[in-house]
């Protein structure tokens, strides 16, 4: 019987309203730049909405990143826009997120020497592209499962926390890493909690704005409010693919999910 996982509460620590904006699954853009080479990387329309959000609302921005997809891999990510990424370091950050998009659910039963093994190849890359200070120390691991033993390789290789989703089916915890349904429903009501035994810090996600239909964002991040949870803190994600009209389930109100999201959050905090 797997033993039990007791969070301490860290909500007391979040001094003021705040709130995170992460993308999962980035691995295309970084294609477009190797093939294409445009002047800078702002050129690329992905990375150009990120840029106007950020100018627009001065929201910091952060991409969990893959290694690898069909017939591209990051060691083919030229590093002629390292200066350019350096220079915009200050509200842009990158992260492991898992070697590739398959299989599913890479790391539910995985080992410290995969978990790390995939993160070091990633970071590896990041760091001679982008540079050392695009680097976080916080990350969502594809599908969001994993086993003790990877996050003590993701702790080794220098995060300090993991976003969760605090999901449950049938009772079962879900997309909370080694989190049991106890601690999963501690992180749901906080929003923030450490691990002693493992020293990892849980995030939790408010809202994923790829899951749910345009109209309803407003309502449930308003319902976020009202809920009885902490929520100083804040957690918005979306994936990068759904913004590529060539996807099969492209959200042509790519951009409009995010900025609506945006606004509500800084009007909300």
């Amino acid at each position: 019987m797997p033993r039990a996982v007791s969070l301490v509460s860290l909500a007391d620590t979040v001094s003021e309203k705040s709130y995170r904006f992460s993308i999962d699954d980035n691995i295309r853009f970084f294609r477009d730049l190797a093939l294409s080479r445009p002047a800078s990387i702002f050129d690329n329309a992905y990375m150009a909405l990120l840029y106007r959000l950020h100018e627009r609302y001065e929201t910091r921005f952060q991409l969990n990143v893959y290694y690898e997809s069909e017939r591209f891999t990051l060691a083919q990510m030229p590093d002629v826009y390292r200066s350019e990424w350096l220079a915009n370091a200050g509200w842009l950050r990158l992260s492991f997120h898992a070697r590739a998009d398959r299989p599913a659910d890479p790391y539910q039963s995985a080992g410290y020497a995969q978990v790390r093994g995939d993160c070091e190849a990633v970071h590896a890359e990041l760091r001679r592209f982008a540079g050392e200070a695009l680097m976080s120390g916080f990350t969502t691991l594809h599908f969001v499962t994993a086993t003790r033993e990877g996050c003590r390789a993701l702790a080794d290789c220098g995060y300090r926390g993991l976003i969760a989703l605090c999901r449950t089916y049938d009772g079962a915890p879900r997309l909370s890493y080694y989190l049991d349904a106890e601690a999963t429903q501690f992180l749901d009501q906080n929003g923030l909690a450490r691990d002693p035994e493992t020293g990892m810090i849980f995030v939790r996600n408010d809202l994923v704005l790829n899951a749910l239909p345009a109209e309803e964002i407003r309502p449930r991040l308003d319902a976020r409010l009202s809920s009885g949870r902490r929520a100083d803190f804040l957690e918005v994600m979306i994936h990068e693919q759904y913004f590529y009209p060539d996807y099969s389930r492209c959200l042509p109100d790519f951009a409009a999910r995010m900025e609506t999201a945006i606004l509500w959050l800084r009007e909300n905090g």
